[in-house]
């Protein structure tokens, strides 16, 4: 609903509006890229100190199966 508002309010903008309203868009474009870069590393962060986390535990059973 909100987005046939914003279309019905652009079509009678004057030009700098709709101008305005493109920049915008490539502001919002740009932080949601930004965003999911961001999730993205986070994710395969988590994953490598997951992975480092089972390991340590492996070794930790291992070397009390030892003593």
């Amino acid at each position: 609903m909100q987005a046939l508002d914003t279309l019905q309010s652009a079509r009678s903008s004057t030009p700098e509006e709709v101008v305005a309203l493109k920049k915008r868009k490539r502001e919002l474009e740009i932080d949601i890229s930004t965003d999911m870069f961001k999730l993205i590393n986070r994710n395969r962060l988590l994953g490598v100190m997951a992975k480092y986390q089972r390991d340590l535990l492996t070794r930790l059973d291992e070397a009390d199966e030892a003593l």
